[in-house]
């Protein structure tokens, strides 16, 4: 109850059911310090629900999930920090908006996957963010060539407008349309975007049935990571993925963990890292909403590994500028010039 004013009710629930009174009362305490009342508390009344308690039975071998009491201390200082809506799970919205969305509260699955998959093959799509310019010839209000980088590309097949930019019913009016084309010489499928008060065409997307990821990282790439490589892994035999790559910064730190399990689960690990080289420059400052404290990084190279001998060479290149270090946090590599990156791809 506040004094002179509607009462105030918080309402906390962990992801997880918990009898640790700390664990509540820090949980109560970050709630109280993102909303807090707007008038002196007179007195204050506590309910709480009972549950049937989580148990889960893991493996021996099997990853380790963080401490419930700890990841839900940390999901609450998110929350406190950029509010609630903008912490838990994304979940698709069903709906022909572009990137429709919502939060849902996080709530840990004790699943752990049997390494089959009941999902049907499925065709995904990689969006290009900003879109890439291209320029398009049409005939009979419909592409028919693509020009990109130099590039001409006959369209043989194309479907669409799509008009899913805009909401009538929200009063906001269409801006752009999409156009699903297939081209010949290499044979692919895209998604082109034609906005509307430009005329401008851009390249939204590619379509592919064979997607890799190749720009993973691993909870081992602090403050960049949250999922263990069995748990990457496992998510991308769940959906069919061929295959995955995990480039942990300055380091292999996951790549031993990710070749064991893909070969267990029957997918291809490409075995990488991005590796940070001053000489090339900083890379864009973080935006000003997030702390002032992180420090200006230099610009990340990804590197794949081509062979073994690759991954030789790739260990050795981390390893030279890892000694060359004055301490652990001194900073990045000096250089990449030099025979060491030899069977490296660049990403």
């Amino acid at each position: 109850m506040l004094e002179r004013a509607e009462p105030h009710t918080i309402d906390v629930r962990p992801a997880t059911p918990t009898q640790n009174r700390e664990v509540l009362l820090k949980l109560l305490k970050l709630e109280l310090q993102a909303r807090p009342p707007q008038a002196g508390i007179v007195s204050v009344t506590l309910e709480a629900e009972p549950t049937q308690p989580q148990t889960a039975q893991r493996g021996l071998f099997q990853a380790q999930f963080p401490e419930p009491d700890k990841l839900e201390l940390l999901l609450a200082r998110l929350r406190s920090i950029v509010g609630a809506d903008n912490v838990g799970s994304p979940q698709l919205q069903n709906s022909h908006g572009t990137d429709s969305f919502n939060m849902a509260p996080f709530r840990p699955s004790l699943h752990t996957g049997s390494g089959e998959s009941s999902l049907s093959s499925r065709i995904a799509v990689r969006v290009f963010r900003p879109s890439l310019a291209v320029r398009v010839t049409c005939w009979s209000n419909q592409p028919r060539t693509m020009f990109w980088q130099g590039a001409r590309l006959a369209i043989v097949s194309a479907a669409g407008p799509w008009h899913s930019s805009g909401s009538w019913w929200k009063g906001r009016p269409w801006d752009h349309d999409l156009w699903d084309v297939v081209t010949v010489e290499p044979l692919q499928a895209l998604r082109l975007r034609q906005d509307h008060a430009s005329q401008a065409w851009s390249w939204w997307g590619s379509m592919t049935e064979r997607y890799v990821e190749l720009h993973a990282r691993s909870a081992f790439s602090f403050l960049e990571g949250a999922s263990l490589p069995e748990a990457m892994t496992q998510q991308a035999a769940n959906l069919q993925l061929p295959g995955l790559a995990i480039l942990d910064r300055d380091g292999l730190y996951g790549s031993p963990r990710l070749y064991t399990t893909a070969k267990k689960l029957g997918l291809r690990s490409h075995i990488g890292a991005k590796v940070s080289v001053d000489v090339f420059g900083l890379q864009v400052r973080p935006p000003s909403w997030q702390p002032h404290t992180i420090p200006d990084r230099p610009v990340r190279l990804s590197l794949l590994c081509e062979s073994q001998t690759g991954y030789r060479n790739l260990s050795m290149c981390i390893s030279s500028y890892k000694l060359a270090q004055r301490s652990k946090g001194d900073g990045s590599p000096r250089s990449a010039r030099s025979n060491s990156t030899r069977k490296v791809w660049f990403v």
